[in-house]
């Protein structure tokens, strides 16, 4: 019979044995656990996808930390929000609650401390915000890339004490790849999204530059100049110089709502209509109802146009007009007096029922009449400031001896110096006319 020294070393000895199996399943479990790592790592880093990648988060999330829920909540800059760009395990009623602000609920809290947290009774948290009934724990870890919150991955189980330090580690360091791998996807769909975006306003400008007047027509006793100056590659503004069957000269300028692409093809709707018109023997005032009412027709909803229509009788030197909303032109006498055109009627699109008038002006030998668009009343210098009408105006009378198209230049060059950049906040286009025949 073994001697009490001899159990305690055999007790001594299998407690050892004990301690060192435990060890190395201890580190058997943590070499499988970094293997699965970083093969998960290298499965969500190898799509540029963002919506496939934050599939794979967490559907690879799984493999390692067993969870009854998980969401990824992506930081809206805009509003301050946290959206639930991927979840599981919600209903679809949990989704419209999910919408956090960074700072409010566990993820909020997160988002905001920038340090993830375990919860082993959420039911104890103050700050938790129930959105499954079934929740018992929570963790939630932030997702950061280079000192830059990106959102926050968050797991719930519906078992108290569900996770413990060790997943919370692994859970952290999981966030670090997938951070990188969201931020990746997202570069590249910004860069797409760019790229598609280019392709679009070419193709617009394109469609703009086949439709806009080239040149405008020479008609004896007037001068004419005209300017388009997008704030982006495609300008929503039209305008357009024209001589009608009649003998008569069509005069017409406008601004579509909106920018870009969708402007410009708006604009290029507006202009076929407009261009059609002309071929019928109707009134100034009849052409902008016309106009007004195939706009209406269309279903492009909230867009709208302001336009001024014109003709011009060039031997009576009688100018007939139609104001549809638009900043009115001005016919600036020789003397300094300024006349505003601005009887007509509201913008196009907006009431198919819209009642136009016309009126009727008499142009003098000298007078100049300056067309133009928001982006020159519209354009603003670095204190916020407007640049005035008046100051065009008073451009043009200092100036009685330059040609048309020089102080279309002069005014263009004025507003860049006062906004103190080149490139313009809004589309600014120009059209002048000045009448220098006999009286």
């Amino acid at each position: 019979m073994p001697d009490s020294g001899s159990i305690g070393f055999m007790e001594n000895e299998t407690n050892q044995s004990t301690d060192f199996t435990l060890l190395l399943e201890k580190l058997r479990k943590e070499s499988l656990e970094k293997s699965l790592l970083l093969e998960i790592s290298k499965n969500i880093n190898s799509s540029l996808n963002l919506d496939e990648v934050l599939h794979l988060i967490l559907e690879s999330l799984n493999q390692v930390i067993p969870y009854d829920a998980a969401g990824i909540f992506l930081v809206d800059s805009k509003t301050n929000r946290l959206i639930p760009e991927s979840i599981r395990g919600y209903d679809d009623e949990a989704l419209k609650l999910a919408r956090l602000k960074v700072g409010q609920g566990l993820i909020g809290v997160v988002a905001r401390e920038g340090r993830g947290i375990i919860c082993p009774n959420v039911k104890e948290e103050l700050d938790y915000i129930e959105a499954r009934k079934e929740t018992q724990s929570e963790m939630s870890v932030p997702l950061i890339v280079k000192q830059r919150l990106l959102g926050v991955l968050d797991l719930e189980s519906d078992r108290l004490n569900a996770f413990d330090k060790h997943d919370f580690d692994l859970l952290t360091a999981f966030a670090n790849h997938a951070a990188i791998a969201i931020d990746n996807a997202r570069l590249h769909k910004e860069v797409l999204r760019s790229r598609e975006l280019e392709h679009d306003l070419i193709i617009g400008r394109e469609i703009q530059n086949a439709l806009l007047p080239k040149s405008l027509p020479a008609v004896d006793g007037y001068n004419f100049a005209k300017a388009n100056k997008p704030s982006k590659m495609v300008s929503g503004d039209l305008y357009d110089v024209v001589r009608l069957p009649s003998g008569k000269i069509g005069i017409a300028i406008g601004d579509i709502s909106g920018k870009g692409t969708a402007a410009a093809i708006l604009m290029a709707s507006i202009y076929s209509s407009y261009k059609s018109l002309l071929n019928e023997p109707l009134s100034v005032a009849k052409t902008i109802d016309e106009l007004n009412k195939s706009l209406c027709e269309t279903d492009l909803e909230g867009s709208y146009a302001t336009f001024f229509y014109g003709e011009l009788q060039p031997e009576s030197k009688r100018f007939t007009y139609c104001n549809a909303g638009h900043f009115p032109p001005v016919i600036i006498r020789r003397d300094g007096t300024v006349v505003k055109l601005h009887h007509g009627g509201t913008v196009l699109g907006f009431l198919g029922d819209a009642a136009y008038c016309e009126k009727e002006v008499a142009l003098e030998q000298g007078d100049l009449v300056l067309f133009y668009t928001d982006g020159l009343v519209e354009a603003r210098n670095p204190d916020g400031e407007f640049y005035k009408l008046e100051d065009a105006i008073s451009l043009i009378l200092n100036n009685p001896g330059l040609e048309t198209a020089d102080l279309k230049d002069r005014i263009i060059a004025d507003v860049r110096r006062f906004t103190g950049t080149h490139q313009l906040e809004d589309d600014l286009t120009l059209v002048i006319m000045k009448v220098e025949g006999e009286s």
